[in-house]
């Protein structure tokens, strides 16, 4: 579970980083689509309730704090019920 919060946190950081350099180099390599296909079903949920801005998207960083909080949380968890299961 932690590795799957940290894969989707990785996605919100790739796709962070290819929309600005789509934006300043205008690039469509291959790459590239394969980040925002696989970020877009990440991001689509913290899309919606985040207020449009305009050019300013704040989905990105609202879902990187949830999937890190969520993996200092789950990572927590895990770590004070270990001594209990073995």
């Amino acid at each position: 579970m932690l590795d799957f919060l940290r894969m989707c946190r990785y996605l919100v950081i790739g796709s962070i980083i290819v929309s600005w350099i789509v934006v300043f180099t205008q690039s469509q390599h291959p790459i590239i689509g394969i980040i925002i296909q696989l970020a877009e079903p990440i991001l689509a949920p913290f899309r919606r309730i985040t207020p449009n801005l305009g050019m300013l998207d704040l989905s990105p960083m609202i879902a990187f704090f949830v999937f890190y909080l969520l993996e200092i949380f789950i990572g927590g968890l895990s770590a004070n019920f270990m001594p209990m299961l073995g």
